[in-house]
């Protein structure tokens, strides 16, 4: 059985108490799509531009698995971005203002039976462990902390990500920025082992794991106070 579930929380000093990471999944036998949006704290709407996206983009998911090659997921995301464009513009007009307010990052995983996809803009991250393997791996690391401007979806044509492979993970997370501290040694861009082990182990005892996610943001939010959390969990059982 294939089952996603995911979790947000608000950064405890945030005035007013918006989240602006959002995030979404699905999951039905032989396929699941989690998406990680976040939206950026400089920008006036950009808790709507990250719905927007997680909404648009796991809309658009499971055409792309028919896509034969790259070339052809390439160009079908491009055109997925391009329409999620033309929504962003029709409510930038409608509230006066640019669509740079609306802007966000991205993180879309695809899984199917005949392996994965990822799409990344910005800053988000992927950890996976495959079937038969004992070891967590990233499928996109944490991005490096001296970049001084983070690729958005507003700006993704030439600066989007992407990642493939015929191998179906028997566990999978998704996450924005806001974890890196808690699930990383972000000098070596490893995951630690260690806490995916507990975070797998623990949704796998979960009959709605959803639940168990927001008590793992929730304690991340006591170590570290000061950034929107977020997490989507893939788990093959």
């Amino acid at each position: 059985m294939w089952r996603v579930g995911f979790a947000a929380a608000v950064k405890k000093f945030s005035t007013p108490r918006v989240c602006q990471d959002k995030v979404g999944g699905v999951a039905e036998k032989g396929f699941a799509a989690l998406c990680v949006a976040d939206g950026l704290g400089s920008c006036a709407f950009s808790h709507i531009g990250a719905r927007c996206a997680v909404n648009h983009f796991l809309s658009c998911a499971k055409p792309m698995v028919l896509c034969k090659t790259d070339a052809e997921r390439a160009s079908t995301f491009l055109q997925n971005l391009d329409a999620f464009r033309e929504i962003i513009e029709r409510k930038a007009f409608l509230k006066k203002c640019s669509p740079e307010s609306f802007a966000s990052t991205l993180v879309l995983l695809i899984i199917h039976e005949g392996g994965v996809l990822g799409f990344r803009v910005g800053d988000g991250f992927v950890v996976a462990r495959f079937e038969g393997e004992e070891k967590f791996v990233s499928l996109f690391a944490p991005m490096d902390g001296a970049r001084d401007i983070t690729p958005t979806l507003l700006k993704a044509r030439e600066s989007y990500e992407t990642f493939s492979c015929n191998r179906v993970p028997s566990f999978a997370m998704c996450s924005s920025d806001g974890l890196y501290d808690l699930t990383h040694d972000i000098k070596a861009s490893s995951p630690y082992q260690i806490f995916f082990r507990d975070l797998e182990a623990g949704v796998l005892e979960c009959c709605d794991f959803s639940q168990y996610l927001k008590r793992v943001l929730r304690a991340s939010l006591e170590r570290d106070p000061a950034d929107d959390k977020s997490i989507v969990v893939f788990l093959q059982k």
